[in-house]
């Protein structure tokens, strides 16, 4: 049985405004970004350990970097005293010497150095939501490995963009909410599978 759709004059389908075809196809737009946001996941989740460790440990080596060259490029416009802490409105609640804006490249290299250390013995550090056998172990330590590798990423740009909030009064929060939130999908994505490889063993 076939189906028959009705069309105006101007094309558009009978019964259907425009303003439910913008609709419509704003939802095929977002559809197309989470598929694609997705797809992007997927790639980085298929990558070897190895490779995601070296590739997030670039990326985090590479935003100190740069964070640094910033701080260097606008010291001299900076005021005497910055802002230290935001409030959830990210409105600055506490101010100290431009000196401070050094603390956040040296407390990310030091969460970058656990980070990277905590990659070398997943064994030690993770609570697996699954028993561990010497059948499963492999792609369960392979796992943690790629979790922590991508919560390094998020860890430090929170560090980062806390120091160049600095400058921007108020400072939006949203960025720290899309990382803490991706950082809670990274968990959420290890521990499913885990779970996942558990099962197959």
């Amino acid at each position: 049985m076939g189906v028959q759709l009705l069309v105006s004059a101007d094309g558009v389908p009978g019964g259907i405004s425009g303003e439910i075809l913008l609709q419509m196809e704003d939802l095929c737009v977002k559809y197309r970004k989470e598929n694609e946001y997705l797809s992007v996941m997927r790639g980085v989740w298929r990558m070897s350990a190895k490779k995601l460790r070296t590739v997030t440990s670039v990326i985090c080596f590479v935003m100190i970097f740069a964070y640094v060259v910033y701080l260097q490029v606008t010291w001299s416009s900076l005021p005497e005293r910055v802002p230290i802490h935001f409030n959830f409105q990210g409105i600055p609640d506490r101010y100290g010497k431009k000196g401070f804006l050094f603390f956040e490249p040296i407390l990310g290299l030091l969460i970058l150095g656990l980070m990277m250390f905590c990659e070398h013995i997943p064994q030690d550090w993770c609570n697996f939501p699954v028993e561990v056998t010497e059948e499963n172990k492999e792609a369960l330590y392979e796992i943690g490995i790629k979790m922590v590798s991508m919560l390094k990423v998020t860890a430090v740009t929170v560090c980062l963009y806390a120091g160049i909030s600095g400058n921007l009064s108020p400072a939006p929060m949203w960025p720290v909410w899309i990382l803490i939130i991706g950082s809670f999908g990274i968990v959420i994505w290890g521990i499913r599978a885990m779970k996942k490889t558990g099962k197959k063993q």
